[in-house]
């Protein structure tokens, strides 16, 4: 159990295994395994106060409608500091579990090693997710209404203004509530089903092959009660599923993927040429396997209407406590058009499938002299379906030619996409979800607080990675073991998974990937390094076992005391050195929470604010890598500019920006941890270890940016009190894994 990992959770997990081996003669053995891991995180809600609905008795209506107490008020302080009264009262329960049944049958025959057998997995997700608000919500307060701002030839006459003086009038700048979550227990069920064979073919002395193919069907997931609803990508027709409809694709409002790539072939060989003199080996491999993306417990059916809630959230720039949040939506009774007009949606495409990744290898290695091999090599990936997240409400931006306009051309023209329906003859608002749901953006008034955002669960998206491998190992040489690997790689992707480094995750070392596109109708832009990729990378190890002592190249015959002093040490080092990972510039503002005027690519509302909207690049985006001190007259905190933004600008009105993905690189990682052991052996049985660890002994920076969400490291962000337009565009704003010691003792007996 691990109680530390999140505030207020418990996380308890179980696994048990029965396993059964028989010997058929000496050339057969067959074993059966049942099994089952079940892992629980259990957040409940935490009493805020004894005094009930204390939110809506202080004056802010609705804010006690899913639980009495506090809501989390947070009141903006200076340089960054900040006091908060109350919780948002976070409620997240998941209880997942595997059942499984395994059996493998292996017979030798001759040259031959053939092993066959089947899996079976049941899946068993239990989740009550309300949303990321928790049950109370948060208000914010700043000092918006009482600043004063700075102008650059007037910066004595500033005044930054006071949180608390906005808070006693009641002046707020944002906040959320309702969080599209829903307050029911939700039951997901599926299953993995797979059988396989495999040949390990000795064809000489100096040759092996492996020839294997495994068949791997991953079901689609339902809910145990139907409480689902899905609607038809294309057509835009709403899909319900009741009792009466059986099989794994009826309840689970999608169809079970059947086809080529449940077929996952494995090849394999091995060859030590004659004429090298059993010094050499080549090895070559080629295999694929596939699984069932996530795409976050809040993108799954059930958080639909009428099963989930609906976004609800605080106006954002100037408001009052006294308005608090609207009254929650009327429930929907009859599953119609009307029900789900304007709002937040769910989809899975009727012909989502796994995700399939092929591998393969080529490799030499040579042997010079007793433990030293040197290897070099060649290792690719191509992933195929992968999952990505796309807004179907959006339309299509064509330029003056008729065709989907790039980034950087105007857009001249809007018409309806192929998705929800929106391009049937006759379509409008009022017989169409396509076009209800792009309403709000054609009306010019921008994106509904209730979210039009329709949130498709794709799997048409794709990865590659490329890279030359060297590596030097020295198995045992007068008492060193070490090695030293190289890797020269390029990995290019279009999507970085639906949670990429976590959303805007602060003090990362890279920024958050693109999650979705941009311009769904253009995928080819979004094509770039993936947020992980580091072109160079340095790794080495070493283990050196001191030449001092009894039996050693020093004081070999040294008596025992003397022995115990300067005998049996050994130093032990972790290398780590790499190029920085890609960096793109997107805006982690929210989803779907800002009218078109804060739409950062200003494309008339048909770009989804998907965090995924690009700035223009108007040339190349030079490394800085300078440190700017504090200034106390504006208020900007000392930080490193590790880019130039000077050729970062707003694209221009009716055009998405022409930055590409991945197009800046982060500062390079260089750390060593370092070990140092003495052992004491006090009878052949029992022996004592003290053992000194300096993690990155000599504390090497590792520079971490803030990836949002809204004015973090990646985006325009706010201005700084009028004076930094940019906001932190391109700062370091801090580091991670500082040097630490420890000693550790362990006896062994």
């Amino acid at each position: 159990m691990n109680v530390d990992a999140a505030q207020g959770t418990d996380q308890p997990g179980w696994s048990s295994v029965v396993a059964w081996s028989h010997a058929f003669g000496s050339s057969a053995l067959n074993q059966v395994r049942l099994g089952s891991n079940a892992f629980r995180f259990n957040q409940n809600q935490t009493p805020t106060t004894s005094r009930g609905n204390i939110s809506e008795k202080l004056g802010i209506p609705g804010a006690n409608s899913q639980a009495p107490g506090l809501l989390q008020l947070t009141i903006a302080g200076t340089a960054g500091a900040s006091a908060s009264l109350g919780l948002i009262n976070l409620w997240q329960i998941f209880r997942d579990t595997e059942i499984q049944a395994q059996d493998d049958l292996s017979i030798t025959h001759g040259r031959h090693t053939f092993r066959t057998g089947f899996e079976w997995i049941r899946e068993r997700n239990n989740y009550v997710y309300p949303g990321n608000e928790g049950a109370l919500g948060n208000i914010n307060v700043n000092n918006s209404l009482t600043t004063q701002p700075c102008t650059p030839t007037a910066k004595t006459s500033c005044a930054s203004g006071s949180s608390v003086a906005d808070f006693w009038v009641g002046n707020t700048a944002g906040g959320g509530h309702r969080d599209s979550g829903s307050t029911a227990l939700e039951e997901l069920r599926g299953s993995i089903w797979a059988g396989y064979f495999q040949d390990d073919w000795r064809v000489t002395p100096t040759l092996t092959l492996n020839l294997g193919l495994r068949f791997e069907d991953h079901t689609p997931f339902y809910e145990e009660h139907n409480r689902v609803v899905n609607f038809g990508y294309l057509t835009g027709a709403i899909l319900t599923s009741p009792p009466s409809v059986g099989g794994y694709g009826g309840r689970a409002l999608y169809n079970n993927y059947l086809g080529i790539g449940d077929w996952n072939p494995r090849i394999g060989l091995a060859w030590s040429p004659t004429m090298f003199g059993g010094k050499t080996v080549i090895r070559a491999a080629y295999g694929s396997s596939s699984y069932r993306e996530g795409g976050g417990s809040n993108e799954e059916l059930s958080l639909n209407r009428p099963f989930g809630n609906v976004l609800s959230t605080y106006p954002t720039g100037f408001g009052d406590l006294t308005s608090g949040w609207p009254a929650p939506p009327v429930p929907c009774v009859n599953i119609t058009l009307g029900c789900y007009a304007g709002q937040r949606l769910r989809v899975y495409p009727s012909n989502f499938q796994p995700a399939i990744i092929q591998q393969w290898n080529l490799t030499v290695e040579h042997q010079f002299r007793g433990g030293l091999t040197l290897q070099a090599g060649y290792v690719g990936q191509h992933g195929t379906h992968l999952l990505n997240f796309e807004d179907l409400a959006q339309w299509e931006g064509l330029n003056a030619q008729g065709t989907v306009a790039k980034p950087g051309q105007l857009i001249t023209k809007i018409v309806p996409g192929p998705y929800l329906g929106s391009s049937l003859p006759g379509a409008t608002a009022a017989n169409n979800l396509g076009w209800a749901e792009a309403a709000p953006y054609l009306t010019g008034a921008g994106v509904s607080t209730t979210g039009a955002l329709v949130g498709a669960n794709m799997s048409n998206s794709n990865q590659i990675y490329n890279a030359l491998q060297m590596v030097l190992k020295e198995r045992g040489y007068h008492g060193l073991q070490g090695q030293l690997a190289y890797t020269y790689s390029r990995c290019l992707s279009d999507s970085p998974g639906y949670f990429g480094t976590g959303w805007g995750s602060t003090q990362a070392q890279s920024s958050g990937g693109q999650p979705g596109w941009g311009n769904i109708y253009d995928p080819k832009a979004y094509w770039g390094p993936c947020y992980y990729d580091e072109t160079h990378i340095f790794s080495g190890y070493f283990s050196y076992q001191l030449p001092f002592g009894r039996g050693k190249q020093f004081g070999s015959d040294v008596n025992k005391a003397l022995n115990a002093v300067i005998g049996d040490w050994q130093l032990s080092g972790i290398a780590t050195l790499h190029s920085g990972n890609a960096l793109t510039l997107n805006q982690f503002g929210g989803w779907g929470a800002y009218p078109t005027a804060s739409n950062p690519d200003l494309t008339g509302g048909i770009g989804p604010y998907t965090l995924s909207d690009l700035p223009n690049c108007n040339g190349p985006i030079h490394i800085d890598n300078k440190f700017v001190p504090y200034n106390s007259q504006l208020g900007i905190p000392a930080h490193i500019q590790w880019f130039d933004t000077s050729n970062i600008s707003t694209p221009a009105p009716n055009t998405f920006g022409t930055c590409s993905v991945g197009n800046i690189r982060g500062p390079w990682l260089k750390t060593l941890d370092l070990s140092l052991q003495k052992e004491f052996h006090i009878t052949e049985s029992k022996l004592f270890q003290l053992r000194l660890d300096a993690f990155n002994a000599f504390n090497g920076s590792i520079w971490t940016f803030s990836g949002g969400p809204a004015g973090g490291s990646f985006d325009q962000g706010q201005a700084n009190n009028g004076v930094n337009p940019q906001g932190s565009l391109g700062w370091i704003t801090g580091t991670q894994g500082a040097r630490q010691l420890q000693v550790a003792a362990k006896f062994i007996f």
